[in-house]
């Protein structure tokens, strides 16, 4: 082989150790992008999450939707917007240790309550359902027991 030859294969083999090393960065550049992305939307995901259980026990630490106030209770996050649906009575039954013959026995009562917020930004929807055991005179969750 002559010295030009050898020019031209020694330069051949960086140029293709060069392109292998561009190829690993661009693709190291997309994975980097691509995990940013899926932490950004976890993050944002788990950000709605906290945000509709604290408006859920901002609305069972009160004692006025339990009483029959049928109306949705709205929140801000930032400016994402959600709302907490009024409770409905799904079970009812006299409390343990009361006397059934007593037309006023309290009542241990499960209400469930839904709460919904909207990201602004992406128009992605996070639902979350609670429920709650309450012990109430009767009447309150069902006017026929």
């Amino acid at each position: 082989m002559n010295t030009s030859s050898r020019g031209a294969v020694t330069m051949l083999a960086s140029l293709f150790i060069l392109i292998i090393l561009t190829l690993m960065v661009v693709s190291s550049s997309n994975i980097s992008t691509v995990n940013f992305r899926i932490v950004a939307n976890l993050q944002s995901i788990k950000t709605m999450d906290a945000a509709t259980q604290q408006a859920l026990e901002s609305v069972i630490s009160q004692s006025a939707p339990f009483n029959g106030s049928a109306t949705l209770y709205p929140f801000t996050v930032g400016s994402d917007s959600g709302s907490v649906t009024a409770p409905v009575c799904i079970h009812s039954q006299i409390a343990s240790g009361s006397s059934a013959t007593w037309n006023m026995a309290p009542r241990d009562n499960t209400w469930e309550l839904t709460a919904t917020i909207t990201n602004t930004t992406t128009g992605a929807v996070s639902t979350m359902h609670q429920g709650v055991k309450i012990r109430q005179l009767a009447g309150v969750c069902c006017p026929d027991c």
